[in-house]
């Protein structure tokens, strides 16, 4: 059987068989980065989806009105994913890695590791992290620990003292920067076309 993979998907929150919610979240185990937009009459379970990092939601009261929104935020977010690569200079040659492949950075000093979705390899990279995150983080990655430098687009949840990324990887959390980070989080998410409530 042919593996399709799709750009962008739209589910409802409540559906036959299979809860959306439930359905999302399969997708996210296997890795899988298709945008998610729920379409819902129950605002109640926004929350609930929030830890498949939907891309946005849709209200049947509003259906038309936030459909044309999130068209154009989600047209917007490609526009802006292009050309997105972080290039690694080696010894052995240059590799190019698009950034959305990347879920964090993580080290100290003049070294750090590249944690790449799907894979269980890493990328070594001679960059400080304080480099790393003065290049990237315009680009959505947020610094949550000394030596971590995350993809915003794979954070599922930001609890009291580590962070949930969307494949169940738990990382530290700084806590004297937890309502910075919080913050920063929140404002890459409204960027993105989130609704926050």
């Amino acid at each position: 059987m042919k593996l399709r993979i799709f750009d962008l998907l739209f589910l409802d929150i409540e559906m036959p068989k299979i809860d959306g919610i439930e359905f999302g979240e399969r997708l996210r185990r296997n890795n899988d980065r298709t945008e998610i937009v729920y379409v819902s009459a129950r605002e109640d379970r926004v929350f609930d989806a929030f830890k498949v990092r939907p891309f946005d939601f849709i209200r049947k009261s509003n259906f038309l009105g936030d459909l044309s929104k999130v068209i154009n935020n989600y047209l917007a977010m490609l526009e802006s994913r292009k050309g997105g690569t972080v290039t690694v200079l080696s010894k052995s040659g240059i590799m190019n890695v698009p950034l959305s492949d990347v879920k964090y950075f993580e080290g100290y000093g003049k070294t750090q590791l590249i944690h790449l979705a799907g894979k269980k390899e890493t990328i070594n990279v001679n960059r400080s992290m304080e480099k790393l995150e003065e290049d990237l983080g315009p680009k959505g990655f947020i610094r949550i620990h000394k030596g971590i430098l995350v993809n915003y687009r794979f954070i599922s949840r930001i609890l009291v003292s580590d962070v949930e990324l969307t494949d169940g990887e738990v990382l530290p959390l700084s806590r004297r920067k937890v309502t910075a980070i919080k913050a920063r989080y929140l404002e890459l998410l409204r960027g993105g076309g989130s609704v926050i409530l």
